[in-house]
């Protein structure tokens, strides 16, 4: 039988970005000549930027915002002259283009240079475009303030999505999706939604989020058996669709969890249908239908189902049978087979557990919990062990019998090595029961 595992808590981090002022970027062999002539006329003229900038200005066809960037590009934190005074010019559209491109910079100096900007016309566009210069730098660890201007968080930022990862639910039907995004300066954010189905979706953010913490918070996550595996765009959509429906019926507050989600993401295309991994495997013989539904013992040896279980208090009324019948099950070596008739008292006792705790919400969470794992292995290109999981929900779905399945059995088998543990520490199952309802906030609060 598969062993049992105590899950992990998993503890809030907080993004530490350090940002380092960027090289002038190698110049394609067509721009070389234009940055030649550039680096030519600010050496040569003693007012440097300043003339470069008057010049900049008499070229009515030019974008400023192309022409800061590409400035930017070539000249690094040497442009800075130039920057400053174009964002403090009095022609608003010179002057933008200054500061859209400024936080690009990633120094303090860049940062002081919008603070200045900001305290010069704090309304308007060019407060707006200053205070997201600095909110910019402020992602990347620079340490600068302005006031925020009014009705500036009504206008969404433009992000690129990069990356999109959900968790296999875990012991307690919990799960998270995590899509990665950069903003125009490059800056890495992770939009975050966890929610649990019983309870519905209990937290959700857009933070930033470096990629050297991503993949430190992905190292962690994967030591405590969390494996985030890429799904399809409109399947994390359609799967934040059906959390938010559960807070509906559970009455588990929302809050603003949803805000940042509703701005970039919303609700998966129309006409968009989750895939059915239980359709190949109904058009199998019965008999491999059934071989495939008893494999799930190897897969509940294995970090997915590392922490699925049937609550150990829930199992308790039935270890006094349990204790002795598992002493000799598992004393059994490996070339043995355990004694016939203590073995299928052992399987007895797993199956009345089973037919007592399950009750058909139950019945209904693990089947969902199943085929959302059927589908994550089959993406993470795990073919057999997704057959093995959806034709472990279709059992459950055509059964009607917990205990005559081999999957219940293993999860009263999970139940009994955690009581276990709980009981050789002291404590009482019920004082550990799971509560969906409880908040984040309340459970860093008690630690």
């Amino acid at each position: 039988m598969a062993q049992g595992k105590k899950s992990k808590q998993k503890g809030k981090q907080t993004p530490q970005n350090r940002a380092t002022a960027p090289a002038a970027a190698p110049v394609p062999p067509e721009l070389q000549a234009i940055q030649d002539e550039i680096r030519r006329l600010v050496g040569e003229d003693p007012a440097g930027w300043a003339t470069f900038a008057q010049a900049l200005k008499a070229q009515h066809e030019a974008e400023p915002d192309v022409m800061f960037e590409f400035v930017v590009k070539s000249f690094g934190k040497e442009a800075l002259p130039l920057l400053r005074g174009a964002a403090l010019d009095e022609d608003d559209d010179f002057a933008l283009g200054a500061l859209k491109a400024l936080p690009s910079l990633a120094t303090r100096a860049a940062g002081d240079v919008l603070a200045e900007a900001y305290a010069a016309y704090p309304e308007g566009e060019r407060g707006k475009a200053a205070w997201q210069g600095v909110q910019a730098l402020q992602a990347r660890g620079i340490k600068v303030t302005v006031p925020e201007p009014e009705g500036v968080r009504q206008q969404t930022p433009t992000y690129q999505l990069r990356e999109i990862r959900e968790s296999f639910p875990d012991g307690v039907g919990s799960s998270e999706v995590l899509m990665r995004l950069q903003d125009r300066y490059g800056v890495w954010y992770t939009c975050a939604v966890v929610w649990n189905d019983q309870a519905g979706v209990k937290d959700g953010f857009l933070t930033p989020f470096s990629r050297p913490h991503w993949e430190q918070m992905r190292r962690t996550q994967q030591e405590q058996g969390v494996d985030l595996i890429t799904v399809p765009e409109d399947y994390a959509r359609w799967h934040v669709v059906q959390a938010r429906a559960i807070n509906a019926v559970s009455g588990f507050p929302l809050e603003d969890h949803l805000e940042s989600w509703d701005e970039l993401f919303g609700p998966p295309s129309d006409g968009y249908v989750v895939p059915d991994p239980t359709a190949p495997i109904r058009e199998l013989p019965v008999e491999e239908q059934a071989r495939l539904a008893d494999d799930i013992e190897r897969l509940m040896s294995e970090g997915i189902f590392n922490t699925w279980a049937f609550e150990p208090a829930d199992v308790r009324p039935f270890y006094e049978r349990f204790r002795p019948l598992a002493d000799q099950v598992y004393d059994t070596g490996p070339n043995e087979e355990p004694d016939a008739e203590t073995y299928a008292a052992f399987k007895a006792v797993l199956s009345d557990a089973a037919r007592a705790v399950t009750t058909p919400e139950m019945d209904a969470r693990f089947r969902e919990r199943l085929l959302d794992v059927a589908r994550k292995l089959e993406w993470q290109g795990r073919t057999e062990d997704a057959r093995v999981a959806a034709a472990t929900a279709l059992q459950i779905e055509q059964s009607g019998d917990p205990g005559g399945t081999t999957f219940y059995q293993e999860l009263v088998a999970n139940g009994f090595e955690l009581l276990e543990e709980i009981l050789q520490d002291g404590e009482d199952p019920e004082d550990l029961r799971y509560d969906p309802m409880e908040r984040y906030s309340d459970t860093e609060e008690e630690e």
